[in-house]
């Protein structure tokens, strides 16, 4: 099955908007260590910005780790061209 995430977004959610507290899906993917979904929402194009990076440094290395081989990835696409 696919992550909830990919269906929800498929469904029109909005990943860059806001909750009450100020988070985007991702920082919350990140809070609650859902590290499917926050691989689903950088799949999809969600953007890092410093409240990600905060996010991650506030979690645990799993999400840094998952944030810089997002990063890496999307180097080496950049250089194959």
């Amino acid at each position: 099955t696919r992550p909830i995430i990919d269906r929800l977004l498929e469904y029109g959610m909005m990943f860059e908007e806001k909750d009450r507290n100020g988070d985007r899906p991702i920082e919350t993917a990140i809070k609650h260590k859902n590290w499917s979904s926050l691989e689903g929402l950088l799949r999809r194009g969600a953007r890092l910005r410093s409240t990600t990076w905060q996010a991650a440094r506030d979690s645990d290395g799993e999400a840094v780790l998952i944030l810089l081989n997002k990063l890496l990835d999307d180097a080496s696409i950049l250089f194959r061209f």
